[in-house]
């Protein structure tokens, strides 16, 4: 999707009646918004269908977003876009997910943000209810950490080092080949791996690979 992104953008700003004749036909959501306080000034239908909470979120502003989205992912996606804000890199990608409120229940929605002048993103995302087996593995994924402020803590206070870690042992490494990769002893391995447990509170390789992809998606 973030292929298209780029071309969808490109199109907006090059030949904007083509633009508008095929973004209400698009199966997933289009829309630009500030820079400056995230207000969002365009959307196409998708947005707009999706629930009462997402019209009055065009409508009042960045302001209402607190009050149909989960704090945690919400303040996640805040940070990524100040620092994608530093980089001011037309050919950069921001990808962020959400939790949202739509027609009263909480749906994710991951999309990918881009320049699309000196004032304003330009946004393409879907509810991941819409993505059939994609949107239940956000589901299964997000759900034990974001439900949780406690548990999400406690993995957000995950060290640089105890992630790259994590990452490894969810792709299958065993403690002597992540000391031979990171050139650390197969001691310090044992710590970052006891820590990684305590921290995520789990001891299933399973649950690691849920952790993993949540580091790869925030």
């Amino acid at each position: 999707m973030q292929e298209f992104a780029f071309r969808l953008r490109n199109l907006y700003l090059t030949n904007n009646d083509m633009f508008n004749q095929v973004n209400d036909f698009l199966p997933f959501s289009v829309f630009t918004n500030r820079q400056d306080n995230f207000n969002i000034t365009y959307s196409n239908n998708q947005l707009e269908n999706k629930g009462p909470e997402l019209e009055r979120l065009i409508e009042f502003g960045s302001s209402y977003l607190p009050r149909i989205s989960c704090p945690i992912l919400l303040n996640v996606a805040k940070k990524k876009a100040q620092n994608f804000l530093l980089y001011n890199d037309s050919n950069k990608v921001c990808s962020y997910l959400q939790n949202l409120q739509a027609n009263r229940k909480m749906k994710y929605f991951y999309a990918h943000k881009l320049f699309l002048d000196d004032n304003l993103y330009f946004n393409i995302g879907s509810f991941t209810d819409d993505l059939g087996l994609i949107g239940d593995v956000f589901k299964k994924v997000f759900d034990p950490v974001t439900k949780s402020e406690e548990r999400w803590l406690k993995f957000q206070s995950l060290t640089k080092q105890e992630k790259v870690v994590l990452r490894l042992l969810a792709k299958g490494h065993s403690n002597s080949e992540i000391s031979d990769l990171l050139f650390i002893s197969v001691h310090t391995v044992n710590t970052h791996r006891k820590n990684i447990y305590k921290k995520t509170d789990t001891n299933k390789i399973n649950d690691l690979v849920h952790f993993s992809m949540v580091l790869e998606l925030i």
